[in-house]
C-alpha cells in the first residue's frame, strides 16, 4: 500500500506542482522509510509471538502479547511522529537537499 500511495502521489505532483514539487516529496520520503520499516519489522515479530499464542490456544498470553503490541505501537507512533517532525529539518539537512527544494518542504 505504501508503494502504490508513493506512485499515485508521484503521478499527482508530477502533473500539478512540476519537478519541485515532486522532488520535495521524494526527498521528505527517504526520511519517512526509516520509521515505517521500524514498525513493519516490529509487527512482523508481533505476528509471530501472537500465531504461536493463538496456535498453542494460550489463553492467558494471547490477550496480553495483542494488548502489548498495540500499546506499544500507538505510543511508539505518537513518540516517534513528534520526534521526526522535530528532526526533520536536520535530516534534510545532513542529505544536503537543495534549498529551493527544502523550502518547499516546511
Amino acid at each position: 500500500m505504501q508503494q502504490l500511495y508513493s506512485t499515485v502521489d508521484a503521478v499527482v505532483l508530477g502533473q500539478f506542482a512540476g519537478k519541485d514539487g515532486l522532488a520535495a516529496i521524494d526527498s521528505i520520503y527517504n526520511l519517512l522509510k526509516l520509521p515505517v520499516n521500524f514498525f513493519v519489522g516490529f509487527s512482523t515479530g508481533a505476528t509471530i509471538l501472537i500465531s504461536q499464542y493463538f496456535g498453542a490456544k494460550n489463553e492467558r498470553e494471547l490477550p496480553r502479547a495483542v494488548h502489548s503490541a498495540v500499546l506499544f505501537a500507538g505510543m511508539g507512533g505518537a513518540v516517534l511522529s513528534i520526534l521526526c517532525v522535530l528532526a526533520a529539518p536536520l535530516g534534510l539537512q545532513i542529505m544536503r537537499v537543495p534549498e529551493d527544494i527544502y523550502l518547499l518542504t516546511l
